[in-house]
Formats: C-alpha cells, structure tokens, sequence
C-alpha cells in the first residue's frame, strides 16, 4: 500500500511540474510575441517622429489564434485608439478605432423613452 501511495504521489508531483514548466514557456512566448510587436511598432513610430506623442499602449495576445495587437493611445488624440499588428508580409499595419471627441449627439438627437 505504501508502495502505491509513493508511486501515486510521484506522479502527481511529475504532473504538477510538467503542467508549470508548460505554462512558463507560454507565458514566456507571449512576452516574447508582444515585445516583437512593441518593437517594430515604435520602430515605425519613430521613424514618423511620433515616438514622443504615445499617450499609453496596450499589448492583446491570443494564444490560440496568434493574434497580435499593439493599441495605442495618442496625447493629441487622446479619444481615438490606433491598433497595429503585423501581417503576413512582415510590414507593421493599423487602423483606427475613431470616436466622437467628446461624445457629442446630433442636433436632431432625442432622448429614448420607454412606451407602455
């Protein structure tokens, strides 16, 4: 009986370190994916000379799909979020995510009301 209870709780104890050491290296290769993006975005930013207006960032990795994607957030524009990533080409892409400065309504705008 001891026997077994050694065998059985050497295996868990195996387990258990297989399961951390696979989710150490994901969470390594994430760092790693997000940092290459980071990299060639202010890279490209730079090159620009939009390096100094970067108001925030914020690195989205999806590990099953292997998406991507730096958003950034500008001083000037500080309403507006450009998403970059990279895409089969190797070449640094984007596009914006615009809103309404100040969330302004149209003048032809009403409030909804609820009919009973």
């Amino acid at each position: 009986m001891k026997k077994v209870l050694k065998i059985l709780f050497s295996v868990v104890i195996i387990v258990i370190i297989l399961i951390t050491l696979v989710a150490i290296n994901m969470h390594m290769y994430q760092e790693h994916e997000e940092a290459k993006v980071r990299d060639r975005v202010h890279h490209v930013l730079k090159q620009k000379g939009w390096d100094d207006k970067v108001e925030s960032e914020e690195n989205i990795f999806t590990f099953n799909t292997g998406h991507n994607f730096l958003y950034v957030t500008f001083k000037d524009e500080p309403y507006n979020t450009y998403t970059y990533f990279i895409d089969e080409d190797n070449k640094v892409k984007g596009h914006p995510v615009l809103k309404d400065e100040y969330n302004k309504k149209p003048k032809h705008y009403k409030k909804s009301y609820v009919l009973e």
